[in-house]
């Protein structure tokens, strides 16, 4: 499958990508907040996260950049992204993939904040499209972003 990623037609490329993001998304099924994702070291040491980072870097089809964005989220759920494509993957997730900001968001370094603030922003953005009900659901997840903001707040004034 990582072959056909390198293909040069597009559509084939954009395939490749969307099967190996709906794998990656299988092996997340049932992990907790701060748990890793189980295909880390065999998609590190095969090769294919750099594959899949370079394939960001390069491609021109914009869904096909969105799905790589997602993928790579999902790989590096609780981990810190590589400092080389972090805030282009934030950038890319930001206007509509909420879920994969959170996974980004469980790791320690130092994009939560960045990425605790996307959410919030989207969050703010999307309430006043939607029914009472989903305002009431986004009050609560603005409700964790500013727990998650004080406490990375309280964490940076620990160690001053």
């Amino acid at each position: 499958m990582v072959k056909m990623v390198g293909s040069e037609d597009y559509k084939v490329r954009k395939k490749s990508i969307e099967i190996i993001l709906n794998i990656i998304k299988v092996g997340i099924e049932g992990l907790k907040e701060g748990e890793q994702h189980p295909y880390y070291q065999k998609l590190q040491s095969d090769q294919t996260i750099q594959k899949l980072i370079q394939l960001f870097k390069d491609e021109k089809d914009r869904d096909t950049i969105n799905y790589i964005a997602q993928t790579l989220a999902h790989i590096f759920k609780a981990r810190p992204l590589p400092t080389e494509i972090k805030n282009d993957i934030i950038e890319e997730l930001k206007p509509c993939e909420i879920d994969e900001l959170a996974f980004l968001s469980e790791n320690r370094d130092e994009n939560k904040k960045k990425v605790a603030l996307a959410v919030k922003k989207k969050v703010i953005e999307l309430t006043d499209y939607y029914q009472e009900e989903v305002k009431q659901k986004a009050q609560e997840i603005l409700s964790l972003i500013k727990n998650i903001l004080s406490k990375e707040e309280e964490e940076e004034n620990d160690d001053e």
